[in-house]
């Protein structure tokens, strides 16, 4: 009897702290949208819904140019034509302007990939040029560009190991950029 209540007691302590990490998880992630939304980041966007979605190149440029608080220009930079697959993207005019400021490049070939899901380290790149430290990297490959995120604390708390990142991914190395 005792050994069965000592299994219960672990198993309700083990439920309470996942309960509790789960519960402070999604409190952060609520307080993040809030203040993102806030200030003008994430309007137009439905993210609430999706959190834990890849976020697409064409999403993260305007989310870049709304950090960057250049919607307005982005709006001008819309009948542009950089790219040929770029013409009914409702992003166009924030991947223009980005590519404009050479924040953002192609994918070859004349293309963007605006509905192609946005890569760790191409993340990574924009941000870091988005915040104007491109130019204390002397090599520019995305290695270069994700190694100084992740020492000026763009990647903090944020999981390198995956391929593609999360809406979630995306609010939380927004956020570290408007701590730096």
């Amino acid at each position: 009897m005792k050994k069965i209540l000592k299994l219960i007691s672990a198993i309700l302590c083990v439920v309470m702290l996942l309960t509790t990490s789960l519960t402070s998880i999604v409190s952060a992630d609520n307080d993040t949208l809030f203040d993102l939304k806030s200030l003008g980041i994430l309007g137009g966007f439905g993210f609430e819904d999706h959190i834990d979605s890849n976020i697409t190149r064409g999403e993260f440029a305007q989310l870049v140019v709304n950090m960057m608080n250049h919607k307005e220009v982005a709006r001008n930079m819309e009948s542009a034509k950089y790219f040929t697959d770029t013409a009914n993207s409702p992003y166009k005019g924030a991947i223009n302007l980005l590519y404009k400021e050479e924040i953002v490049s192609g994918t070859g070939n004349g293309t963007f990939e605006p509905n192609r899901n946005v890569r760790y380290q191409e993340a990574c790149k924009m941000l870091v040029k988005a915040l104007g430290y491109h130019v204390i990297v002397s090599d520019t490959s995305l290695d270069s560009f994700t190694f100084l995120a992740g020492t000026i604390g763009i990647t903090e708390n944020v999981d390198s190991s995956k391929d593609f990142i999360t809406v979630r991914d995306m609010l939380v190395m927004v956020n570290n950029c408007l701590d730096i």
